[in-house]
């Protein structure tokens, strides 16, 4: 769970980097030494982890984020991806509290994108997930309840974003 906590800050840092190209692994190492390690500094004491274990299990998802971003960022490397179905236009927003009053439920999208698809520019949510490789039921509901609020509350979606940041860097789930 606290890898997947740093791996979420890196990822946030990531994109809010001024310019993308510059985001390697090296730098996003940079930022959990700088900026990360000393806030998690008492559960790494506690799980008995020392700064290199840490690096060590970081380093496969850094790898991901840094391609990810590099291809799909405004100023990446090697931005736009030419597979993408769509073309990230912006980040709209991190951490964007959505809520339900219907049904009570609050919850956070881990980041808001604008992107283009056939010319039309509409927000999706995007879904960090650094456990589990295949597409679950959870992700499948969560997915459904972020473009139900969405479309209900901001704008209408075509699809929600996950990114898996093990195994397979990048899925769409279809509405």
């Amino acid at each position: 769970m606290l890898i997947g906590v740093i791996v979420h800050e890196l990822f946030q840092a990531a994109i809010r980097c001024p310019s993308p190209a510059m985001v390697t692994s090296d730098w996003l190492l940079k930022q959990w030494r700088d900026c990360l390690y000393d806030e998690v500094l008492g559960e790494l004491a506690a799980l008995r982890l020392t700064p290199s274990q840490v690096e060590t299990e970081l380093m496969p998802y850094v790898d991901v984020v840094v391609n990810w971003v590099q291809s799909n960022i405004p100023g990446g490397s090697s931005y736009p991806s030419n597979n993408a179905a769509y073309q990230i236009t912006k980040v709209h927003d991190i951490e964007e509290n959505i809520w339900d009053p219907q049904l009570g439920i609050k919850g956070k999208i881990d980041v808001t994108l604008e992107t283009k698809t056939n010319g039309k520019i509409q927000q999706r949510p995007l879904e960090l997930k650094t456990g589990k490789s295949a597409p679950s039921s959870d992700h499948a509901a969560q997915s459904q309840g972020l473009i139900r609020d969405f479309v209900e509350n901001v704008i209408r979606l075509l699809s929600a974003l996950f990114i898996r940041l093990r195994w397979n860097p990048r899925a769409d789930l279809p509405s």
